[in-house]
């Protein structure tokens, strides 16, 4: 078999039973009149600017819990990623015009709206304390003619008759960054945003207060704002201590559980203050919790289906071309993974230097891999490299056993895996034994 169907039949393959597997829970009812704008403000033009590493991670997670768990069209979705100012205007209005796109999406009465930023806040600079939405053409020290103010949105958003506005934030507005200020020459002491009240109508949360820090969790790879409220959306915010159980998240509900879970990683991880700033009634349902409860798994889009030949199994000169041997110089001794019916050992040292895998930093190499297990049902096979596990990064071979039990203790019987292969990189969910 030739190397580009070999290719093809894995890629088939693949995409099938990931779609299959990650997708097989019932899914939302349909809210067609939904409207919701995703803004991940990654990467920025002005070269004092640092990027924002998962912010597109976190648009994309965010973008999954729409469609999956509010049940909203795809269509309907304002998908933007390093939004320039003028998209972002365009979207929501300006201080003299509120009538953007969403006001013109919306059908009164009937749409619910959700927007989600992620990204950078700033505030303004000398006596302009209001808070900014960083555009990703903006320079920080402009805010005030380049920025897109908070309060503008919230008027803005309050000014159309939507049956419900709910506002995501993950940004901070104190000019510091993990990686340093914002706004030159500045200390985070003297730069504090004071962050308007919510216009009646509307539900914000965001990731602190104007003066705190925005943490990245950099295990998860996502703001740690928004992996902790994707976590209390997709249920845990309704278990026990937090919630009432009754299969639906409430403000409150999730207010408890991020004043909890992510205040506490924060000080635990970072040593630093970061609480989340609520404001809406604390009655209102955000969500029924959805059957899919792991988020990592749900954010995952389903792969595009492919026609896949009629076989019950690829030849081996498929699956060698396809992904390739291990040499035996660069064989190591094997942990064995019963779980995922997988052997697995530390990537050689030379891995960079294999076609394909150039730009794999971390994980581990796939040594053998059992016919009967569902791994290999999902294609992988020896000579492939494990560089995440349930979307945290694999370093050695513990780490993935790590992720196993983990599931379990979830009440999961499923891993998923990012696979590194010399075609690409692909996300596998595969099931436990």
């Amino acid at each position: 078999m030739s190397l580009n169907l070999a290719t093809s039949l894995k890629r088939s393959l693949t995409g099938a039973m990931v779609a299959a597997a990650l997708f097989a829970p019932a899914m939302a009812a349909e809210n067609r009149f939904g409207v919701a704008v995703i803004i991940g403000n990654a990467s920025y033009s002005h070269e004092r600017v640092p990027d924002v590493v998962y912010a597109h991670r976190d648009a994309e997670a965010f973008k999954r819990y729409v469609i999956d768990v509010l049940g909203f069209r795809e269509g309907n979705i304002i998908d933007l990623r390093d939004a320039s100012q003028a998209q972002m205007v365009a979207a929501f209005g300006n201080e003299s015009d509120f009538k953007g796109k969403v006001y013109d999406w919306v059908r009164a009465g009937r749409s619910d709206v959700v927007v989600f930023y992620s990204g950078h806040g700033v505030p303004g600079s000398g006596s302009d304390r209001r808070g900014y939405l960083l555009p990703g053409d903006a320079e920080p020290s402009k805010a005030r003619l380049n920025g897109y103010p908070i309060d503008v949105l919230y008027k803005n958003l309050a000014q159309i008759e939507a049956k419900s506005v709910t506002v995501f934030i993950d940004a901070c507005f104190s000019g510091d960054t993990p990686r340093g200020m914002l706004i030159q020459s500045a200390s985070p002491v003297f730069v504090e945003a004071s962050l308007p009240e919510a216009a009646n109508g509307l539900t914000v949360l965001t990731a602190s207060s104007g003066a705190q820090l925005a943490s990245w969790d950099e295990d998860r790879r996502h703001g740690l704002f928004t992996s902790y409220v994707l976590e209390g959306l997709y249920g845990a915010a309704d278990g026990q201590d937090f919630g009432d159980g009754d299969g639906q998240v409430t403000l409150s509900e999730l207010q408890g559980w991020l004043d909890s879970e992510m205040t506490y990683h924060a000080r635990r991880q970072f040593s630093r203050d970061q609480h989340a700033t609520v404001q809406g009634d604390g009655a209102a349902v955000l969500n029924a919790v959805p059957e899919t409860a792991d988020w990592h798994v749900a954010s995952i889009a389903p792969a595009p289906s492919v026609t896949v030949p009629s076989a019950d199994e690829p030849p081996a000169d498929a699956q060698s071309a396809a992904l390739g041997d291990v040499p035996e110089a660069t064989k190591k001794p094997g942990i064995e993974v019963m779980s995922l019916g997988i052997t697995i050992s530390d990537i050689p040292d030379d891995v960079a230097n294999r076609p394909g895998f150039e730009d794999v930093e971390n994980g581990v190499l796939v040594t053998s891999v059992d016919p009967d297990s569902d791994a290999w049902t999902q294609q992988i096979r020896e000579g492939a490299v494990i560089v995440e596990a349930n979307m945290s990064e694999v370093f050695s071979p513990a780490d993935v056993e790590r992720a196993v039990q983990s599931a379990r203790d979830d009440g999961s019987m499923k891993v998923v895996l990012m696979i590194a292969t010399e075609d690409g990189l692909d996300f596998v969910a595969v099931e436990l034994r």
